[in-house]
């Protein structure tokens, strides 16, 4: 809203992802029940009933003392399909070459598709270009919750945001300056303000519903809709 953003506001977002890493980080060092370094909670999990996450709480009384972690929550690991940690490597570094791969047709791709069609860059940006590069998202986030881990899948849409709006941006703008469209500042910005804050405000009451799942597919589907009918720019041919 202030201008061209500058390498400068990159290193600033980019200083702010590392706060932000940096953070979380030193809370889960803090954690009494530290979850991703604590084997305990490991041999607590047990796969959840109905599609849900089960908690089980486990609290020191007078008459029963305990050392055990205050709660395990139950996730659905399959410890029938474990791999050696070389496989694991294996697959990550195939995935990571995939990623780079699928990135580098996908940019290719868009160069022609913003020739042909006449789409306007900032349009197609915040609309098809975002919905191809994040079905991976998609995937990683209804999976687990599918399985009864739903913390994975809303971990990973508030990461994804916190990266986007941080890390993504301020590295883009390392590569130099780069002019905000007015559609952007009228348009896709706001939305961008009134979505986050709506889907954060449902994180805030603790139970996501079902009714929260189908507002906001129903606000996407109208962003799309009027995007494209205000600022949407197909070409026609005249005989």
């Amino acid at each position: 809203m202030t201008g061209p953003l500058t390498p400068v506001h990159g290193v600033v977002l980019l200083t702010l992802f590392v706060l932000f890493i940096t953070y979380v980080a030193s809370r889960e060092l803090r954690r009494s029940t530290p979850v991703f370094r604590n084997a305990e909670i490991l041999e607590k999990i047990e796969v959840g009933g109905g599609g849900t996450t089960s908690v089980v709480t486990d609290e020191p009384t007078a008459d029963k003392p305990t050392n055990k972690p205050p709660f395990a929550v139950m996730m659905p690991f399959n410890k029938e399909r474990q791999i050696p940690g070389w496989g694991a490597i294996g697959l990550a570094v195939v995935a990571l070459v995939g990623l780079i791969a699928g990135a580098t047709a996908t940019s290719i791709g868009t160069e022609g598709i913003l020739e042909d069609y006449g789409i306007e860059g900032a349009l197609f940006g915040a609309t098809i270009a975002t919905l191809v590069l994040t079905l991976e998202d998609l995937l990683l986030t209804v999976g687990p919750t599918r399985k009864g881990a739903a913390e994975i899948g809303v971990g990973n849409v508030i990461g994804s945001v916190v990266f986007g709006v941080t890390g993504k941006l301020g590295i883009i703008l390392l590569a130099g300056s780069v002019v905000v469209d007015d559609s952007v500042l009228s348009w896709h910005l706001p939305v961008l303000v009134v979505m986050t804050s709506l889907s954060a405000y449902f994180l805030y009451t603790g139970r996501l519903r079902r009714w929260h799942g189908f507002v906001l597919l129903a606000l996407y589907v109208a962003y799309w809709v009027v995007s494209f009918a205000v600022f949407g720019e197909a070409p026609v041919e005249a005989d």
